[in-house]
């Protein structure tokens, strides 16, 4: 299950969405950009920044959007780890409807995140099955859940994880990331994310984290690539 509106992060605080309507914001430039996205603590919302535009008229690093929703697929670029912050590259709509503000997002057409998994992650044993499929029991050879949800999963390097609703958590204090698996209560520490994966966001139960619906890969070197779970039906 999604985690509920208002539910404590990795480090236990509680950090919701605004309940204040939003004025309605400048439309966000066409086009495909490189685009910023984080929480905004002071005005407890989504926070969206353009860092690189194909247009000149563009205001990089000026303007910012504020959203209490986000749907869509976006080419994922970087994860600062001293912020928090992920960078994203492809289409925003931002959608107003009253003081509710949506981000709807669209990838590069050129961009597949199967591209970067290794032949062996490819390879038919440890092809997902469905997406309807228990993630527990779908977890590939080299993943052992571990009895203390507290202590993470014990997994080894280069493994394909199922189609699920994943949350991603950067934990400020310490600066690492771990990656949840929010049906099974799974989690996973991670070294980072791979550049070129495809992030799946389907945001929109209130909390601050950012997730992704879809398979992952968890690589040798304990990075997530997110995949596209439509490229995966389609294999």
């Amino acid at each position: 299950m999604p985690t509920q509106a208002g539910g404590p992060d990795c480090e236990g605080l509680i950090h919701h969405v605004t309940s204040v309507p939003f004025a309605e914001q400048v439309p966000f430039p066409p086009g495909i950009h490189q685009t910023e996205l984080s929480w905004s603590r002071r005005k407890a919302a989504m926070r969206l920044r353009l860092t690189q535009c194909e247009h000149e008229s563009c205001a990089v690093n000026e303007e910012e959007w504020l959203v209490k929703e986000m749907n869509g697929k976006m080419e994922f670029l970087h994860a600062d780890t001293v912020t928090g912050r992920f960078l994203l590259r492809g289409k925003t709509r931002i959608i107003h409807n009253g003081g509710h503000t949506k981000a709807q997002f669209w990838k590069p057409e050129e961009v597949r995140s199967l591209d970067l998994l290794p032949v062996n992650a490819a390879s038919e044993d440890i092809r997902i099955p469905s997406a309807l499929a228990d993630p527990a029991l779908a977890y590939p050879p080299g993943v052992r859940v571990e009895l203390d949800p507290y202590g993470g999963v014990s997994y080894e390097g280069d493994c394909l994880l199922p189609d699920s609703h994943w949350r991603t958590c950067f934990r400020r204090a310490k600066g690492d990331w771990r990656t949840r698996n929010e049906r099974t209560g799974d989690l996973f520490h991670v070294a980072g994310y791979t550049p070129g994966g495809i992030l799946n966001l389907n945001w929109q139960d209130g909390g601050s984290h950012i997730f992704h619906d879809g398979p992952i890969y968890l690589g040798e070197d304990l990075n997530v690539l997110f995949i596209d779970p439509d490229e995966m039906r389609d294999a």
